[in-house]
């Protein structure tokens, strides 16, 4: 089915599978002659954003009086907050859950509107409220089938590489000691804040006010995009001699950056670092979002076909699996994403069916007492956050575990032990409550 909508079709067929970028173009002819008794929505990630476009058209379709099933599908662990939840909820079970995100933000998110001194009283869903009831609600809706997955996956490992010995931050320290600052307008300001993670203390200028320009983006964001940035470059050039040295444990390995000029630059260094028993043409990428998929298929096929290589990409480039990359047996990430279901997501491009290894490697680099103490905060409170909506849901702790510095690993405590624990005080507290 193409973009341009032919109602015929839709007369001649009983299955219909449609790719979310063609659901708005087809919505009205699909008004009109859908007919279809169940709605799959595979991947559903992709429509949690609920002031998308994509997000509404399947709203839309969603509601659709013949629809008498409606199953939604997802291997990425959801969500990264409750309010994504809302809008996989209303294609889920539509006119069962509040009409609007803002009503589902004030009863499940603590939704608060802010003072004018605030934020000139725009409403913010920041917090947790109504849990038990969430949770009550969820329960025969929100399911994990953990437990069946397919012997055939791989097991997975997880490795953390501390590149403080080795990595150059002269730049990065500068940075974060000045604070760094989004050159503009200075009018609407407020006083700086400050964050705290562990460690780390990083002086950061307050959101943007609502009626800013759009162009003029929150002060916070601007500052940590750019110590993150600054810290990825540098992790990049550090990373390269590890990197070469996996080459002599995995026969494939790729590598995911964050930024497409970190793709580049370790591409270069790898290329660099070539030789006669591991030479440049085994050396794949960068690929990069800029990059349309048609585009990327010889790259993804010459590494399939190589006995030997490594593929240097950007995380964003490769958000759904493509069987080429199931090749490999150790994936590596130069800089974590700032949600559990984000890196897990990335490490699921080797941990899938098809891959022939009985194990695989996910490898992150890390220097603690930088903003990447800040993403394993975050990580944790997101994982948190999951844990609270679904028991099961516990792939994130494992994920924030296996990244500490402490770790959790097979030295530690058990964490399913621990988890089912915390399960048990649960169910004694509100006995006693």
């Amino acid at each position: 089915m193409g973009t341009t909508p032919n109602e015929r079709l839709l007369q001649e067929h009983q299955w219909f599978f449609i790719h979310y970028d063609i659901v708005g173009p087809w919505l009205s002819v699909l008004g009109r002659a859908f007919t279809a008794a169940s709605l799959v929505v595979d991947e559903s990630q992709d429509v949690c954003n609920f002031s998308a476009q994509r997000t509404k058209d399947v709203i839309a379709l969603s509601k659709k009086s013949t629809i008498e099933r409606r199953v939604l599908l997802s291997g990425t662990p959801i969500p990264k907050t409750r309010m994504d939840l809302w809008a996989q909820l209303a294609i889920a079970q539509p006119n069962q859950w509040s009409d609007t995100p803002h009503k589902f933000g004030v009863r499940h998110l603590d939704g608060k509107r802010l003072s004018h001194e605030e934020g000139q009283g725009h409403w913010v869903y920041e917090g947790e409220s109504n849990t038990l009831e969430l949770r009550a609600r969820l329960a025969g809706v929100y399911l994990r089938y953990t437990d069946e997955v397919d012997s055939t996956i791989p097991k997975l490992k997880r490795e953390v590489i501390d590149l403080s010995k080795d990595v150059d931050l002269t730049e990065y320290w500068t940075a974060q000691a000045s604070g760094v600052k989004k050159k503009g307008p200075k009018k609407d300001k407020k006083p700086s804040e400050t964050i705290k993670a562990g460690n780390l203390d990083i002086s950061l200028d307050a959101p943007r006010i609502p009626d800013q320009p759009k162009t003029h983006y929150p002060a916070q964001l601007v500052s940590l995009t750019q110590l993150i940035v600054l810290l990825e470059k540098a992790k990049a050039r550090a990373s390269v001699s590890e990197i070469v040295k996996r080459t002599g444990q995995y026969e494939k390995l790729i590598v995911f950056c964050w930024m497409r000029e970190t793709a580049k630059l370790i591409a270069q260094e790898l290329k660099r670092y070539a030789n006669q028993a591991y030479p440049a043409d085994w050396i794949v990428g960068p690929v990069d979002g800029s990059i349309v998929e048609d585009k990327r298929v010889p790259y993804l096929r010459k590494f399939a076909e190589l006995d030997r290589g490594v593929f240097v990409c950007t995380r964003g480039a490769f958000k759904t699996s493509r069987n080429e990359l199931a090749c490999a047996s150790l994936a590596v990430q130069i800089s974590p994403g700032w949600n559990p279901s984000e890196n897990i997501q990335t490490e699921a491009r080797i941990k899938r069916k098809g891959n022939s290894h009985a194990e695989v490697t996910a490898l992150y680099f890390r220097v603690p007492g930088t903003v990447d103490d800040l993403f394993l905060s975050i990580l944790e409170k997101k994982a948190k956050e999951s844990r609270a909506m679904a028991d099961a849901d516990t792939q994130g702790l494992h994920l924030v575990a296996d990244l500490s510095p402490q770790g959790l690993g097979d030295a530690g405590p058990d964490l399913d032990a621990i988890v089912a624990i915390l399960a048990e005080m649960e169910e004694d507290n509100d006995e006693d409550e």
